[in-house]
């Protein structure tokens, strides 16, 4: 393959992947690799540079070509070095601390939705907890509780916040084997 064809390509993944993607072709010159194409530099090196990372050599020698790499700037990489004819070496070096970035911006967001989530479910636990008590305390079933019974339950649960919380009211309904359209009547009776 000629170096003019292994530019275009280098020229073609650096492009799509710009600014996160160095892309360094290596050509073999009296036993060593030298740095003679490179697109989006990142890790400090230049075209002459007979700079190859130990992380690459390791790579070649293990015929294992995917590996991470941390360059002397502290950035680090996800990487893949390609010998090619024996005399160049294809390397892509992707910058994945950005990424990582975003990673932990979107984890921290997802277990925030989660922790509403467990808050909600906890939520619903004690109501469940709260209609538990009440009929213990009653000596009664739901089924039996009067309508004041019941219309004193519900302002319990609504003085304790519960009933704001998503879902709460058609899960308090099916407790008490009442509507929502019940639930929310008793709620404006209250207000009365």
């Amino acid at each position: 393959m000629k170096e003019s064809e292994l530019s275009k390509i280098a020229e073609s993944i650096g492009s799509i992947f710009s600014p996160f993607c160095e892309v360094v072709i290596h050509k073999k010159v009296l036993d060593q690799y030298r740095v003679i194409y490179i697109i989006n530099p990142q890790t400090n090196r230049e075209v002459k540079d007979s700079i190859i990372f130990d992380e690459e050599k390791a790579a070649l020698k293990k015929y294992r070509n995917s590996y991470t790499l941390v360059a002397p700037n502290g950035k680090s990489f996800k990487s893949n070095s390609t010998l090619l004819e024996d005399d160049y070496i294809f390397s892509i070096h992707l910058e994945i601390s950005s990424f990582s970035k975003v990673n932990d911006l979107i984890s921290n967001f997802i277990n925030q939705k989660q922790d509403n989530t467990i808050k909600e479910q906890d939520s619903l636990d004690k109501i469940s907890k709260l209609v538990k008590s009440y009929t213990l305390e009653k000596n009664k079933v739901v089924s039996e509780l009067s309508t004041g019974e019941r219309k004193e339950l519900i302002q319990s649960i609504q003085e304790k916040g519960f009933l704001d919380l998503k879902g709460s009211v058609p899960f308090t309904a099916k407790l008490l084997g009442l509507s929502r359209t019940s639930i929310y009547n008793l709620l404006n009776s209250l207000e009365d």
